[in-house]
């Protein structure tokens, strides 16, 4: 047999093995949490990534689903808030979602507590007190262990069995408003049990928090896979309504670039969410984002519908 021919058998064989391990891994869903559902993702996705807390009537029907369905087909990663008591999505709604192509991350609040929760009254008690601009909420003490335990157990494990791909954590800015040893652990347990799903857990905000954690340690994978941060080049000025938007502050905005580069250089993915109506200032994030490998969701309500 020529050389020639051997060489051309020898191909053959490897792409055929090549093809039938990637089958493999693609039957028996091998890979990261995230990409399980991206891998077969519709081309359609025009957007990575979109945040929609505000999605759910509240009751949970096929119409309404419907509605969520047509609101995020654009977009690839999905934040939602999977609380079916408040927003009617259920383990069905999320079911769909995965059967378009989409990664589904649920809201879950692990630094305060909102009065329309079914639970708010279970934890009045820990409120440490109110949160500013938002009314109906509240900090919380989350360096009591029973709180630490209902997050990653009851929450966590409710929405683990709805299908969600990862966890939106909000208001580990709890440590920048109440500074102490046991709140900055308590973060720190509630996440890494969260994380030890197997699941992403995107921060959002936290950067005192972020910061403290990601001294003298070469990741912070172990804790979030991610970090979205909000009002990076936009600022809400009024929470009236649907709000009021301008630009944000340059040492604000220099100080957030800071601490992203800093948790991006640490293993986190980056995600920015903003507010704003402003084509310039849109056109500004595109740019910002695509230079420094982030993604971004830009709003133009407070209510995230």
């Amino acid at each position: 047999m020529k050389k020639a021919a051997r060489i051309v058998i020898l191909l053959a064989v490897m792409i055929l093995i090549v093809s039938v391990v990637f089958g493999l891994a693609e039957r028996f869903g091998l890979g990261g949490s995230a990409d399980a559902h991206a891998a077969a993702a519709p081309a359609h996705f025009t957007h990575p990534y979109g945040v929609f807390l505000g999605l759910g009537s509240g009751t949970s029907s096929d119409g309404a689903d419907a509605v969520i369905l047509k609101r995020v087909k654009d977009y690839r990663i999905v934040v939602i808030d999977a609380d079916t008591a408040c927003t009617g999505i259920t383990k069905d709604t999320i079911s769909k979602l995965h059967a378009a192509g989409h990664t589904v991350y649920t809201y879950i609040n692990i630094g305060a507590v909102e009065n329309y929760r079914t639970y708010y009254r279970d934890w009045k008690s820990d409120c440490l007190g109110r949160y500013e601009n938002w009314p109906d909420e509240q900090w919380v003490d989350v360096s009591d262990e029973a709180w630490q335990k209902f997050v990653t157990g009851d929450l966590a494990e409710k929405y683990l069995a709805m299908g969600v791909d990862g966890f939106f954590c909000d208001n580990s800015d709890v440590y920048y408003k109440y500074k102490k040893e046991g709140i900055y652990s308590g973060l720190v347990q509630i996440l890494r049990e969260l994380r030890a799903t197997g699941k992403d857990v995107v921060l959002n905000g936290g950067d005192t928090f972020a910061h403290r954690y990601m001294k003298g340690r070469s990741t912070v994978t172990d804790a979030f896979t991610a970090v979205n941060q909000e009002s990076v080049y936009s600022r809400i000025r009024s929470y009236s309504g649907n709000g009021k938007f301008g630009v944000q502050k340059k040492a604000d905005t220099r100080y957030y670039v800071h601490r992203l580069k800093e948790a991006g250089a640490k293993g986190a993915k980056i995600y920015l969410l903003e507010y704003t109506k402003s084509s310039a200032l849109k056109a500004k994030i595109r740019k910002q984002c695509a230079k420094n490998g982030w993604q971004y969701y830009i709003a133009d309500s407070i209510g995230l519908e």
